[in-house]
């Protein structure tokens, strides 16, 4: 509740954020994703209304994309893909960060596709990213894996796109020190 929505310069309303807020999207089986660059609170709202879900009697995960994708490799790698994709399915809600901030091999990006695949209809996710969906092909290193994704991740999600300066950055462009 306490987020600035005036330091984005864009991309969540007033209107928007009351309705994020009040988790009917977990019920709905919704999606949402953060879209970005650095430094406009992607991470804080995601683990905000993770916060809120668990508070409100739901179950929640957060996790980095770098990491789910090392634990979905390990598993696969011990025959145990298919438990730890059920694991993954779970929670009422996955909190997934940073995706886009390295690029996926073709065995992450497919890695990545069943994860969305197996929680398709059945559960929440909430994503951060700093790429458009138009990068995603580049990300994923296959554009028929990153359309399969983005095909399952938008049919029911409410996309925040967020414009603005880096809040961890605004003291040091105040007095000239950093400029982007």
């Amino acid at each position: 509740e306490a987020f600035d929505l005036s330091w984005p310069k864009g991309g969540l309303t007033q209107k928007q954020f009351n309705e994020l807020s009040n988790l009917a999207f977990i019920e709905r089986r919704e999606n949402i994703i953060l879209l970005g660059p650095s430094g406009l609170g992607k991470t804080h709202l995601m683990t905000a209304l993770g916060q809120k879900a668990c508070l409100n009697g739901y179950t929640a995960y957060f996790i980095s994309c770098l990491d789910l994708l090392e634990r979905l490799q390990r598993s696969r790698d011990q025959g145990r893909l298919k438990n730890k994709l059920t694991w993954f399915g779970k929670p009422h809600v996955l909190l997934i960060d940073e995706v886009g901030y390295e690029n996926l091999n073709s065995e992450q990006a497919a890695l990545f596709f069943q994860l969305i695949n197996t929680r398709y209809e059945r559960g929440s996710i909430i994503l951060t990213s700093n790429k458009t969906f138009g990068k995603w092909g580049e990300i994923m290193a296959d554009d028929a894996v990153a359309t399969a994704t983005l095909d399952r991740l938008l049919h029911h999600s409410h996309v925040v796109s967020l414009k603005g300066d880096s809040y961890r950055m605004k003291d040091r462009m105040k007095i000239g020190a950093v400029g982007f």
